[in-house]
């Protein structure tokens, strides 16, 4: 496997669009990503650490642990222990601190907070990765859709001869049960079908946006997309509505025709910022990370995908 010098010094040309493939299913992790500013999941930070890295006051921060908006990490408490905070709640303060220079008032920073660490908490308790999760989220859609009685079609693609050629031809069939619409949905690398099942049926229309929240800060924070995480969310009736985007303030879907004011949210340059990462860098990594992965399951994809490199160099 590549060292992570090497990887630093292999210098092409990478648009993250035209080897957009290359960011699809699983991907080795190498342990120094600290070189590039990507904070470790169990790395702990301070107080004077958290504020520093996201720009707010040790007043503002003082008050937003007080109000429960940032929530340290378990630990020994009381005179002579401090707390200590994950990347994930520095990244919500730098969110915070963002939304707060914008003119979100405190309680709409205390209901945004509650969204985040919501997601926070049902996705750390569960034993799914973020990817799963979000299987799990796109299987739920399909499964809510079927509870309503909607029709969900579960069928595939057959090879048929039609006038002596050979055509792909969609069969169609109707889904009769969870399990019909899960076998056909809830592809993983990562999970069972059973697991992703099992979590896709506990969420909720209330924790579904929380849950896809969770899995966009850990996308970003450990880089396993190509695309630049954006959220878009309003109030409604007292009811929070999110919806999001892969490529920056493009890409948004699932805004209401009549939809006033929404607050934009630029999570990827917001967690680049904080973290100071080289994104150019971090997807150049990945692309070699994927490529390494690919020796060992499918030589032939990655003898070819080098090619490309070389050629884009």
């Amino acid at each position: 496997m590549a060292s992570m010098q090497n990887m630093i010094n292999f210098q092409y040309r990478l648009d993250g669009k035209s080897l957009g493939d290359l960011y699809r299913g699983p991907v080795v992790l190498y342990q120094p990503v600290m070189t590039i500013g990507i904070p470790q999941p169990d790395k702990l930070f301070s107080r004077s650490d958290l504020c520093r890295l996201s720009g707010v006051t040790d007043g503002v921060a003082s008050f937003w642990i007080k109000q429960a908006m940032l929530r340290p990490s378990p630990g020994p408490s009381g005179k002579g222990y401090h707390k200590r905070f994950d990347r994930l709640q520095v990244t919500l303060a730098a969110i915070l601190n963002e939304l707060q220079h914008n003119g979100v008032n405190v309680a709409g920073l205390a209901k945004f907070a509650g969204l985040v660490q919501t997601g926070i908490g049902i996705c750390e308790g569960s034993p799914l990765r973020h990817q799963s999760i979000r299987s799990a989220l796109y299987l739920y859609d399909y499964l809510n859709k079927f509870r309503h009685g909607e029709i969900i079609d579960v069928g595939d693609y057959e090879t048929r001869t039609y006038r002596g050629r050979p055509r792909l031809v969609k069969i169609s069939k109707t889904a009769e049960s969870e399990r019909e619409i899960a076998e056909k949905f809830a592809n993983d690398d990562y999970a069972t079908i059973e697991e992703i099942l099992e979590f896709a049926r506990v969420v909720s229309p209330e924790t579904q946006y929380p849950i896809r929240m969770y899995t966009d800060l850990i996308t970003e924070l450990d880089g396993f997309d190509g695309g630049v995480t954006s959220w878009m969310i309003w109030s409604e009736n007292t009811n929070w509505h999110l919806t999001w985007s892969a490529d920056g303030v493009q890409g948004f879907g699932d805004i209401p025709d009549d939809l006033r004011s929404a607050t934009y949210i630029g999570v990827g340059a917001i967690v680049a910022r904080v973290w100071k990462i080289d994104r150019v860098l971090r997807n150049k990594m990945r692309v070699l990370e994927r490529v390494e992965y690919l020796k060992e399951t499918r030589p032939e994809i990655a003898e070819m995908l080098e090619r490309r490199i070389q050629e884009d160099d």
